[in-house]
Protein backbone atom coordinates (compact mmCIF):
# COMPACT_ATOMS: atom_id res chain seq x y z
CA UNK A 1 0.00 0.00 0.00
CA UNK A 2 0.99 3.64 -0.98
CA UNK A 3 1.84 5.93 1.92
CA UNK A 4 -0.82 8.28 2.82
CA UNK A 5 -1.58 10.90 0.35
CA UNK A 6 -4.05 14.29 0.49
CA UNK A 7 -6.80 12.80 -1.68
CA UNK A 8 -7.44 9.14 -2.99
CA UNK A 9 -6.36 8.95 -6.47
CA UNK A 10 -9.56 7.79 -8.97
CA UNK A 11 -9.35 5.83 -12.05
CA UNK A 12 -12.24 6.16 -13.94
CA UNK A 13 -13.70 6.93 -17.07
CA UNK A 14 -14.39 10.76 -17.98
CA UNK A 15 -17.15 11.95 -16.94
CA UNK A 16 -19.00 15.05 -18.22
CA UNK A 17 -20.40 17.26 -15.96
CA UNK A 18 -20.51 20.67 -15.93
CA UNK A 19 -16.85 22.35 -15.07
CA UNK A 20 -14.65 25.14 -16.34
CA UNK A 21 -12.44 25.06 -19.60
CA UNK A 22 -9.50 24.06 -17.65
CA UNK A 23 -10.84 21.12 -16.57
CA UNK A 24 -8.30 18.73 -17.83
CA UNK A 25 -4.46 18.99 -17.28
CA UNK A 26 -2.00 17.24 -19.67
CA UNK A 27 1.67 17.11 -18.19
CA UNK A 28 4.60 14.87 -17.95
CA UNK A 29 5.13 11.12 -19.28
CA UNK A 30 1.31 10.94 -20.08
CA UNK A 31 -0.30 12.55 -16.93
CA UNK A 32 -3.83 13.59 -17.48
CA UNK A 33 -5.65 14.86 -14.31
CA UNK A 34 -9.19 16.04 -14.36
CA UNK A 35 -10.74 18.61 -11.59
CA UNK A 36 -14.26 18.57 -10.95
CA UNK A 37 -16.04 20.37 -8.11
CA UNK A 38 -16.90 19.03 -4.74
CA UNK A 39 -14.67 15.42 -5.61
CA UNK A 40 -10.54 15.03 -5.79
CA UNK A 41 -8.94 14.90 -8.36
CA UNK A 42 -8.83 12.37 -10.90
CA UNK A 43 -6.12 10.48 -12.33
CA UNK A 44 -6.95 8.87 -16.12
CA UNK A 45 -5.16 5.93 -17.36
CA UNK A 46 -1.92 7.36 -18.85
CA UNK A 47 -2.45 8.93 -22.39
CA UNK A 48 1.28 7.78 -23.21
CA UNK A 49 1.91 11.16 -24.90
CA UNK A 50 5.13 12.90 -23.82
CA UNK A 51 4.28 16.73 -23.71
CA UNK A 52 7.74 17.59 -21.63
CA UNK A 53 7.07 21.29 -20.63
CA UNK A 54 4.75 23.95 -20.91
CA UNK A 55 2.06 22.29 -22.72
CA UNK A 56 -1.60 24.18 -23.05
CA UNK A 57 -5.04 22.14 -22.54
CA UNK A 58 -8.59 23.29 -23.51
CA UNK A 59 -11.61 21.83 -22.55
CA UNK A 60 -15.52 22.48 -23.76
CA UNK A 61 -18.40 24.57 -21.51
CA UNK A 62 -19.20 20.66 -20.18
CA UNK A 63 -15.72 19.62 -19.25
CA UNK A 64 -14.84 17.50 -21.86
CA UNK A 65 -11.46 17.98 -23.54
CA UNK A 66 -11.13 19.07 -26.47
CA UNK A 67 -7.56 19.39 -27.83
CA UNK A 68 -3.68 20.04 -26.61
CA UNK A 69 -0.99 22.16 -27.72
CA UNK A 70 2.15 20.42 -27.12
CA UNK A 71 6.02 21.87 -27.02
CA UNK A 72 6.14 19.50 -31.03
CA UNK A 73 2.41 19.11 -32.39
CA UNK A 74 -1.63 19.82 -31.82
CA UNK A 75 -3.22 16.56 -31.02
CA UNK A 76 -6.66 16.23 -30.37
CA UNK A 77 -8.54 14.62 -27.55
CA UNK A 78 -7.75 10.94 -28.40
CA UNK A 79 -4.21 12.08 -27.76
CA UNK A 80 -3.53 11.68 -32.09
CA UNK A 81 -1.01 14.58 -33.89
CA UNK A 82 -4.33 17.07 -35.85
CA UNK A 83 -4.14 15.89 -39.69
CA UNK A 84 -2.33 19.46 -40.08
CA UNK A 85 -1.01 19.90 -36.94
CA UNK A 86 2.59 18.63 -37.32
CA UNK A 87 5.33 20.04 -35.88
CA UNK A 88 7.98 21.08 -34.78
CA UNK A 89 6.23 23.96 -33.07
CA UNK A 90 9.40 24.70 -31.48
CA UNK A 91 12.92 25.07 -32.87
CA UNK A 92 14.63 22.37 -30.41
CA UNK A 93 14.84 19.22 -30.03
CA UNK A 94 13.37 18.69 -26.55
CA UNK A 95 10.86 21.31 -26.44
CA UNK A 96 11.75 22.35 -23.06
CA UNK A 97 10.32 25.86 -22.86
CA UNK A 98 8.93 27.29 -19.59
CA UNK A 99 5.36 28.12 -20.86
CA UNK A 100 5.72 26.94 -24.61
CA UNK A 101 2.18 27.07 -25.13
CA UNK A 102 -1.38 28.85 -24.89
CA UNK A 103 -4.89 28.11 -26.29
CA UNK A 104 -7.36 31.07 -26.57
CA UNK A 105 -10.86 30.49 -27.57
CA UNK A 106 -11.44 32.67 -30.68
CA UNK A 107 -13.84 35.70 -29.70
CA UNK A 108 -17.07 35.30 -31.57
CA UNK A 109 -16.25 31.86 -33.17
CA UNK A 110 -17.11 28.94 -30.27
CA UNK A 111 -15.96 26.63 -32.60
CA UNK A 112 -11.93 28.35 -33.43
CA UNK A 113 -8.95 28.65 -30.93
CA UNK A 114 -5.96 30.78 -30.85
CA UNK A 115 -2.93 29.06 -30.39
CA UNK A 116 0.40 30.38 -29.12
CA UNK A 117 3.14 28.83 -29.62
CA UNK A 118 7.27 29.79 -28.41
CA UNK A 119 10.01 28.35 -29.62
CA UNK A 120 12.68 26.29 -28.51
CA UNK A 121 15.80 28.33 -26.95
CA UNK A 122 19.01 27.82 -27.56
CA UNK A 123 22.26 29.56 -26.75
CA UNK A 124 23.13 30.60 -29.84
CA UNK A 125 19.72 31.92 -30.76
CA UNK A 126 16.97 34.47 -30.32
CA UNK A 127 13.69 32.39 -29.58
CA UNK A 128 10.18 33.84 -31.69
CA UNK A 129 6.59 33.08 -31.42
CA UNK A 130 3.77 31.36 -33.95
CA UNK A 131 0.24 31.34 -33.78
CA UNK A 132 -2.23 29.24 -35.15
CA UNK A 133 -5.80 28.55 -35.53
CA UNK A 134 -7.64 25.02 -34.70
CA UNK A 135 -11.11 24.57 -35.91
CA UNK A 136 -13.14 21.94 -33.46
CA UNK A 137 -15.82 21.47 -36.63
CA UNK A 138 -12.96 19.72 -38.91
CA UNK A 139 -11.77 15.90 -38.74
CA UNK A 140 -15.10 14.78 -37.73
CA UNK A 141 -15.63 16.86 -34.81
CA UNK A 142 -12.13 15.86 -33.70
CA UNK A 143 -10.02 19.15 -34.46
CA UNK A 144 -7.58 20.11 -36.90
CA UNK A 145 -5.47 23.41 -37.51
CA UNK A 146 -6.74 25.60 -39.98
CA UNK A 147 -4.23 25.36 -43.28
CA UNK A 148 -2.05 28.22 -43.55
CA UNK A 149 -3.30 29.48 -40.60
CA UNK A 150 0.13 29.35 -38.66
CA UNK A 151 2.26 32.82 -38.66
CA UNK A 152 5.55 34.00 -36.65
CA UNK A 153 4.22 37.22 -34.94
CA UNK A 154 7.29 38.30 -32.79
CA UNK A 155 10.87 37.31 -31.83
CA UNK A 156 14.06 38.08 -29.21
CA UNK A 157 11.39 36.31 -26.29
CA UNK A 158 12.09 34.97 -23.08
CA UNK A 159 10.18 31.19 -22.35
CA UNK A 160 7.21 33.47 -20.57
CA UNK A 161 3.64 33.31 -22.54
CA UNK A 162 0.89 33.97 -20.30
CA UNK A 163 -2.85 35.64 -20.76
CA UNK A 164 -5.78 36.97 -19.47
CA UNK A 165 -9.01 38.32 -20.51
CA UNK A 166 -9.97 41.55 -21.79
CA UNK A 167 -12.38 44.07 -19.82
CA UNK A 168 -14.67 44.30 -22.27
CA UNK A 169 -15.98 40.77 -21.71
CA UNK A 170 -15.29 39.34 -25.10
CA UNK A 171 -11.36 39.72 -26.40
CA UNK A 172 -8.70 38.24 -24.40
CA UNK A 173 -4.66 39.39 -24.13
CA UNK A 174 -2.04 37.15 -24.57
CA UNK A 175 1.87 38.60 -22.75
CA UNK A 176 5.09 37.82 -23.81
CA UNK A 177 8.52 39.18 -22.19
CA UNK A 178 11.23 40.10 -24.56
CA UNK A 179 14.98 38.49 -23.80
CA UNK A 180 17.75 41.65 -23.16
CA UNK A 181 15.57 44.25 -22.45
CA UNK A 182 12.34 44.88 -20.00
CA UNK A 183 10.36 45.32 -22.77
CA UNK A 184 6.45 43.38 -22.15
CA UNK A 185 4.57 42.60 -25.26
CA UNK A 186 0.89 42.42 -25.04
CA UNK A 187 -1.38 41.03 -28.05
CA UNK A 188 -4.99 41.44 -28.37
CA UNK A 189 -7.37 38.63 -29.52
CA UNK A 190 -10.56 39.38 -30.83
CA UNK A 191 -12.80 38.83 -33.64
CA UNK A 192 -10.11 38.87 -36.47
CA UNK A 193 -7.74 36.61 -34.61
CA UNK A 194 -4.11 37.60 -32.68
CA UNK A 195 -3.42 41.20 -34.09
CA UNK A 196 -0.02 41.34 -34.36
CA UNK A 197 0.89 44.66 -33.28
CA UNK A 198 1.93 44.63 -29.79
CA UNK A 199 0.77 46.72 -27.15
CA UNK A 200 4.71 47.66 -25.68
CA UNK A 201 5.48 48.58 -22.04
CA UNK A 202 8.63 49.04 -20.02
CA UNK A 203 8.77 48.00 -16.93
CA UNK A 204 10.96 46.32 -13.91
CA UNK A 205 14.67 44.83 -14.54
CA UNK A 206 15.99 43.91 -17.87
CA UNK A 207 15.91 40.26 -18.74
CA UNK A 208 19.57 40.33 -19.52
CA UNK A 209 21.36 38.26 -21.91
CA UNK A 210 24.65 37.72 -20.60
CA UNK A 211 27.41 35.71 -21.96
CA UNK A 212 29.43 34.34 -18.84
CA UNK A 213 29.18 30.18 -18.89
CA UNK A 214 27.76 27.83 -21.38
CA UNK A 215 25.77 26.25 -18.89
CA UNK A 216 23.71 29.62 -17.47
CA UNK A 217 20.40 30.57 -18.49
CA UNK A 218 21.06 34.44 -18.80
CA UNK A 219 17.38 35.34 -17.73
CA UNK A 220 15.49 33.43 -20.52
CA UNK A 221 13.78 30.68 -18.01
CA UNK A 222 11.13 31.21 -15.43
CA UNK A 223 7.17 31.52 -14.95
CA UNK A 224 4.85 34.31 -15.39
CA UNK A 225 1.45 34.61 -14.08
CA UNK A 226 -1.72 36.98 -13.83
CA UNK A 227 -3.61 36.27 -10.59
CA UNK A 228 -7.20 35.68 -11.14
CA UNK A 229 -8.63 38.56 -11.82
CA UNK A 230 -5.75 39.73 -14.52
CA UNK A 231 -4.96 43.00 -12.62
CA UNK A 232 -1.34 42.02 -11.63
CA UNK A 233 1.15 39.98 -12.67
CA UNK A 234 4.58 37.99 -11.18
CA UNK A 235 7.35 37.01 -12.76
CA UNK A 236 10.65 35.06 -11.90
CA UNK A 237 13.73 33.80 -13.96
CA UNK A 238 15.77 31.10 -13.40
CA UNK A 239 19.44 31.00 -13.98
CA UNK A 240 21.08 27.63 -14.96
CA UNK A 241 24.51 26.30 -14.10
CA UNK A 242 26.54 24.28 -11.74
CA UNK A 243 25.70 26.74 -9.08
CA UNK A 244 22.86 29.05 -7.91
CA UNK A 245 22.75 32.58 -9.31
CA UNK A 246 20.69 35.65 -8.67
CA UNK A 247 17.35 35.65 -9.96
CA UNK A 248 14.95 38.77 -10.77
CA UNK A 249 11.19 38.33 -8.81
CA UNK A 250 9.21 41.17 -9.85
CA UNK A 251 5.14 42.12 -9.45
CA UNK A 252 3.68 44.38 -12.71
CA UNK A 253 0.30 45.59 -12.79
CA UNK A 254 -1.69 45.09 -15.91
CA UNK A 255 -4.24 47.71 -17.47
CA UNK A 256 -6.66 44.72 -19.07
CA UNK A 257 -8.28 47.70 -21.45
CA UNK A 258 -5.44 49.13 -22.93
CA UNK A 259 -2.68 46.11 -22.34
CA UNK A 260 -0.34 48.55 -20.56
CA UNK A 261 2.05 46.57 -17.90
CA UNK A 262 3.66 49.17 -14.74
CA UNK A 263 6.03 48.08 -12.36
CA UNK A 264 5.30 47.62 -8.82
CA UNK A 265 7.91 46.21 -6.78
CA UNK A 266 10.83 43.90 -6.71
CA UNK A 267 11.44 40.61 -4.40
CA UNK A 268 15.14 40.96 -3.39
CA UNK A 269 17.47 37.92 -2.33
CA UNK A 270 16.17 35.19 -4.70
CA UNK A 271 18.39 32.88 -6.80
CA UNK A 272 17.48 30.01 -9.40
CA UNK A 273 13.26 30.71 -9.20
CA UNK A 274 12.07 28.91 -11.63
CA UNK A 275 8.31 28.94 -10.64
CA UNK A 276 5.91 31.61 -9.27
CA UNK A 277 2.16 31.72 -8.79
CA UNK A 278 -0.69 33.09 -6.91
CA UNK A 279 -2.81 32.33 -3.95
CA UNK A 280 -6.68 32.35 -5.44
CA UNK A 281 -7.61 35.35 -3.46
CA UNK A 282 -4.25 37.07 -4.37
CA UNK A 283 -3.29 38.09 -1.14
CA UNK A 284 -0.27 35.31 -0.83
CA UNK A 285 2.50 34.96 -3.73
CA UNK A 286 4.77 31.92 -3.56
CA UNK A 287 7.88 31.83 -4.95
CA UNK A 288 10.69 28.91 -5.62
CA UNK A 289 14.21 29.17 -6.22
CA UNK A 290 17.99 27.25 -4.60
CA UNK A 291 20.59 28.78 -2.70
CA UNK A 292 23.43 27.74 -1.64
CA UNK A 293 22.19 25.78 1.04
CA UNK A 294 19.01 24.67 0.39
CA UNK A 295 15.73 24.06 -2.06
CA UNK A 296 12.88 26.34 -0.71
CA UNK A 297 9.40 27.82 -1.21
CA UNK A 298 8.84 31.00 -0.14
CA UNK A 299 5.37 32.66 0.53
CA UNK A 300 4.63 36.91 0.35
CA UNK A 301 1.28 38.38 2.17
CA UNK A 302 0.46 40.96 -0.72
CA UNK A 303 -2.55 42.09 1.49
CA UNK A 304 0.19 44.49 4.02
CA UNK A 305 0.10 47.56 3.04
CA UNK A 306 3.53 48.72 1.60
CA UNK A 307 6.02 47.60 -0.16
CA UNK A 308 8.99 47.20 2.81
CA UNK A 309 6.02 45.27 4.78
CA UNK A 310 5.51 42.91 2.08
CA UNK A 311 9.00 42.70 1.87
CA UNK A 312 9.49 42.01 5.19
CA UNK A 313 6.66 39.10 5.26
CA UNK A 314 8.66 36.83 3.27
CA UNK A 315 8.03 32.98 5.32
CA UNK A 316 9.76 30.01 4.06
CA UNK A 317 6.78 27.50 3.87
CA UNK A 318 9.89 24.74 2.53
CA UNK A 319 12.90 24.21 2.75
CA UNK A 320 15.16 21.41 2.14
CA UNK A 321 19.01 20.84 2.74
CA UNK A 322 20.18 19.13 -0.65
CA UNK A 323 22.90 16.47 -0.08
CA UNK A 324 24.40 16.57 -3.29
CA UNK A 325 23.43 18.32 -6.80
CA UNK A 326 21.35 20.87 -6.16
CA UNK A 327 19.50 21.06 -9.29
CA UNK A 328 17.65 17.45 -8.62
CA UNK A 329 14.39 17.31 -6.92
CA UNK A 330 13.83 20.47 -6.13
CA UNK A 331 10.35 22.96 -6.13
CA UNK A 332 9.78 23.47 -9.75
CA UNK A 333 7.07 25.09 -11.40
CA UNK A 334 3.44 26.24 -9.47
CA UNK A 335 0.10 26.16 -11.15
CA UNK A 336 -3.04 27.13 -9.64
CA UNK A 337 -5.63 24.53 -9.73
CA UNK A 338 -9.14 24.80 -10.02
CA UNK A 339 -9.74 23.04 -6.87
CA UNK A 340 -8.42 26.16 -4.88
CA UNK A 341 -5.13 24.29 -4.22
CA UNK A 342 -1.47 25.00 -5.85
CA UNK A 343 0.13 22.15 -7.55
CA UNK A 344 4.15 21.72 -7.43
CA UNK A 345 6.58 19.82 -9.67
CA UNK A 346 9.48 18.07 -8.53
CA UNK A 347 12.35 19.89 -11.43
CA UNK A 348 14.66 18.19 -12.84
CA UNK A 349 13.53 14.66 -10.48
CA UNK A 350 11.83 11.40 -12.14
CA UNK A 351 9.15 11.31 -9.30
CA UNK A 352 5.80 9.84 -9.05
CA UNK A 353 4.86 12.90 -7.19
CA UNK A 354 3.49 16.14 -7.17
CA UNK A 355 3.83 18.86 -4.23
CA UNK A 356 0.66 20.49 -3.21
CA UNK A 357 -0.25 23.94 -0.86
CA UNK A 358 -3.64 22.55 0.33
CA UNK A 359 -4.61 26.23 1.70
CA UNK A 360 -2.53 28.57 -0.28
CA UNK A 361 -4.81 31.73 0.95
CA UNK A 362 -3.57 30.81 4.24
CA UNK A 363 -0.52 32.73 5.96
CA UNK A 364 3.36 30.69 6.55
CA UNK A 365 2.92 27.16 7.15
CA UNK A 366 -0.65 27.56 7.58
CA UNK A 367 -0.82 26.97 3.60
CA UNK A 368 -0.26 23.34 4.14
CA UNK A 369 2.30 22.55 2.18
CA UNK A 370 2.79 18.76 1.25
CA UNK A 371 6.23 18.35 -0.45
CA UNK A 372 4.57 14.61 -1.52
CA UNK A 373 0.87 14.64 -1.98
CA UNK A 374 0.06 13.36 -5.35
CA UNK A 375 0.92 10.00 -6.44
CA UNK A 376 0.58 10.49 -10.02
CA UNK A 377 2.04 6.81 -10.95
CA UNK A 378 2.96 5.21 -13.39
CA UNK A 379 3.77 8.41 -15.12
CA UNK A 380 5.98 10.29 -14.02
CA UNK A 381 6.22 14.66 -13.68
CA UNK A 382 10.06 15.27 -14.89
CA UNK A 383 9.60 18.71 -14.76
CA UNK A 384 6.56 19.68 -16.65
CA UNK A 385 3.70 21.46 -15.98
CA UNK A 386 0.26 22.96 -17.83
CA UNK A 387 -0.25 26.20 -18.67
CA UNK A 388 -3.64 27.79 -18.94
CA UNK A 389 -5.17 31.02 -18.95
CA UNK A 390 -6.55 31.32 -15.33
CA UNK A 391 -10.41 32.38 -16.28
CA UNK A 392 -12.25 32.79 -19.29
CA UNK A 393 -15.29 35.11 -20.30
CA UNK A 394 -17.67 31.76 -20.75
CA UNK A 395 -16.46 29.84 -17.54
CA UNK A 396 -15.26 32.03 -14.91
CA UNK A 397 -12.60 30.70 -12.12
CA UNK A 398 -13.75 30.65 -8.32
CA UNK A 399 -10.43 28.76 -7.35
CA UNK A 400 -11.02 29.63 -3.83
CA UNK A 401 -14.72 28.13 -3.09
CA UNK A 402 -13.98 24.54 -2.05
CA UNK A 403 -13.93 22.24 0.89
CA UNK A 404 -11.30 22.46 3.43
CA UNK A 405 -9.47 18.79 3.46
CA UNK A 406 -7.44 17.61 6.79
CA UNK A 407 -3.75 17.49 6.45
CA UNK A 408 -2.58 14.26 6.06
CA UNK A 409 0.10 12.29 8.22
CA UNK A 410 3.52 11.36 7.44
CA UNK A 411 4.93 10.37 4.82
CA UNK A 412 8.46 9.31 3.74
CA UNK A 413 10.60 9.48 0.79
CA UNK A 414 12.14 8.32 -0.76
CA UNK A 415 10.78 4.52 0.59
CA UNK A 416 13.15 2.36 0.44
CA UNK A 417 15.88 4.68 1.74
CA UNK A 418 19.36 4.95 0.35
CA UNK A 419 21.02 7.91 2.32
CA UNK A 420 18.51 10.77 2.65
CA UNK A 421 14.93 11.31 3.23
CA UNK A 422 12.78 13.49 3.63
CA UNK A 423 9.70 12.73 6.58
CA UNK A 424 6.58 15.30 4.88
CA UNK A 425 3.23 15.86 7.24
CA UNK A 426 5.68 16.92 10.30
CA UNK A 427 3.49 19.81 11.84
CA UNK A 428 5.70 20.45 14.51
CA UNK A 429 8.79 23.60 15.02
CA UNK A 430 11.60 23.25 16.65
CA UNK A 431 13.87 20.64 18.38
CA UNK A 432 12.13 16.84 17.86
CA UNK A 433 13.06 13.25 18.67
CA UNK A 434 13.13 10.49 15.79
CA UNK A 435 13.72 6.86 16.97
CA UNK A 436 14.67 4.36 15.06
CA UNK A 437 13.76 0.66 16.02
CA UNK A 438 14.59 -2.67 14.05
CA UNK A 439 11.96 -4.88 13.04
CA UNK A 440 12.21 -6.61 16.75
CA UNK A 441 11.59 -3.72 18.21
CA UNK A 442 14.67 -2.61 19.89
CA UNK A 443 15.27 1.01 19.60
CA UNK A 444 18.59 1.30 17.40
CA UNK A 445 19.02 4.89 16.78
CA UNK A 446 18.22 7.93 18.88
CA UNK A 447 18.77 11.24 17.08
CA UNK A 448 17.94 15.51 17.61
CA UNK A 449 16.00 17.02 14.45
CA UNK A 450 14.86 20.05 13.85
CA UNK A 451 11.17 20.79 12.66
CA UNK A 452 10.48 23.52 10.45
CA UNK A 453 6.32 23.40 10.24
CA UNK A 454 6.54 21.34 7.12
CA UNK A 455 9.10 18.46 7.36
CA UNK A 456 12.51 16.54 8.82
CA UNK A 457 15.52 15.58 6.86
CA UNK A 458 16.42 11.90 7.72
CA UNK A 459 19.99 10.66 7.60
CA UNK A 460 20.11 6.67 7.28
CA UNK A 461 23.81 6.86 8.33
CA UNK A 462 25.23 3.63 9.12
CA UNK A 463 22.01 2.03 9.53
CA UNK A 464 22.46 -1.44 8.39
CA UNK A 465 20.01 -2.56 5.53
CA UNK A 466 16.31 -4.02 6.81
CA UNK A 467 12.72 -2.97 7.92
CA UNK A 468 12.31 -0.60 10.93
CA UNK A 469 9.81 1.74 12.54
CA UNK A 470 10.50 5.54 12.50
CA UNK A 471 9.18 7.11 15.42
CA UNK A 472 8.32 10.94 15.74
CA UNK A 473 8.70 12.18 19.03
CA UNK A 474 8.01 16.40 20.80
CA UNK A 475 8.89 16.47 24.29
CA UNK A 476 8.49 12.80 24.87
CA UNK A 477 5.18 12.50 23.13
CA UNK A 478 4.69 10.50 20.21
CA UNK A 479 3.26 12.47 16.99
CA UNK A 480 3.57 9.43 14.71
CA UNK A 481 5.28 6.43 13.33
CA UNK A 482 6.25 5.41 9.87
CA UNK A 483 7.33 2.25 8.44
CA UNK A 484 11.05 2.85 6.63
CA UNK A 485 12.71 0.00 4.55
CA UNK A 486 16.94 1.02 4.25
CA UNK A 487 18.57 -0.23 1.10
CA UNK A 488 21.57 0.09 -0.50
Amino acid sequence: MRSSIAWIILLIPLLSLAQRRNAHWLLGDGVHLEFIPGVPPILHVPTGLVTSEGQSVISDLQGDLLFIAGHDSVYNALGHCMPNGQGPFTMEPFGDVTQGSLIIPLPGSPERYVVVHIHGTTFEDWPKATYSVVDMSLDGGLGDVVPGSRWTFTDSLTEKLTGTPHSNGSDYWVLLHEWDTDEFQAFLVDGTGLDTVPVTSHAGSPHDRIFILPDQNNNFQGQMKFWVSGGRIALSTSDGGAQPAPSIVQLCDFDDITGQVGYRMTFPGHSRSYGIEFSGDGSKLYVSGIDSVEHYLDQYDLGLDDTTAIQNSRDRVYSYQYPGDPNIDWPGAMVLAPDGRIYLTHHFSSTHWMGVIDHPDSNGVACGLLWNALDISPGVLIHSFCNQIKHYHDSPFAASVRPITPRPGLNLWPNPIDAYAWLDGVAERGALQVRWRDAAGRVVRDEQVYGNGFGVLLAVGQLSEGVYAVELLHNGDRLGVVRAVVRR
